[in-house]
């Protein structure tokens, strides 16, 4: 086993009384691509949004996640189903 170090940024953001994280993370692959991975507060599960290039974006990264959260927040909730539904542990 190794272990890296790595840089990463994490945004919050609150909607319907709930705290959420993004956070960006360096693609292990491509140094230059950076991954979206979503948290909802006090919850272990973490599901990766989207991989995107950085310098692409025409607009700022806060304008980025709110522009997709919602759409990010409904795919987080159905593989948090998912899960439950094909497991008998609770993520929640």
């Amino acid at each position: 086993m190794d272990k890296e170090n790595i840089k990463c940024v994490r945004y919050k953001k609150e909607f319907d009384g709930k705290i959420y994280y993004i956070f960006l993370i360096p693609d292990e692959q491509d140094s230059s691509m950076t991954n979206f991975y979503m948290q909802e507060d006090n919850y272990g599960f973490m599901s990766m949004k989207i991989g995107i290039y950085l310098d692409k974006l025409n607009v700022s990264i806060e304008e980025f996640i709110n522009g997709y959260f919602n759409e990010w927040l409904e795919s987080h909730k159905e593989e948090i189903l998912k899960l439950e539904k094909n497991s008998n542990l609770k993520v929640r």
